[in-house]
């Protein structure tokens, strides 16, 4: 009796689990988190746009720090497992208090310098 009971557990968690893994496969599982800053652009008005690889992932500025030297930026992205990646950007629009001049742009999450695309 209590190796029956044992199996029908063991059936029940592996159906569960085969369960879960299908809905994660087809539709995905999402998170929001701040995501690392792939690159930036000037617009001609002189609005900041920078992209993240979140691909739909409604990005949102989640810091700002402008000085004389740099702007240090952070966003904070919905992301999906199994989706998403370098392949397809969303962009945030970050207008800025100075014009960006010679400041170098950091991107806080990963620690790096943003390159500015022409």
């Amino acid at each position: 009796m209590k190796r029956k009971r044992l199996l029908l557990v063991g059936v029940v968690v592996i159906v569960a689990l085969v369960v879960a893994a299908g809905v994660v496969m087809t539709r995905g599982f999402a998170w929001r988190t701040r995501v690392a800053v792939m690159d930036a652009w000037l617009s001609p008005e002189g609005t900041l746009v920078l992209h993240v690889p979140t691909c739909g992932g409604d990005p949102v500025l989640d810091l700002l720090d402008e000085t004389d030297d740099h702007v240090r930026v952070a966003v904070v992205s919905t992301k999906q497992m199994f989706r998403g990646g370098n392949d397809c950007k969303d962009g945030v629009e970050v207008p800025l208090q100075q014009p960006l001049g010679d400041r170098a742009i950091i991107d806080v999450t990963s620690g790096k310098t943003v390159e500015l695309e022409s």
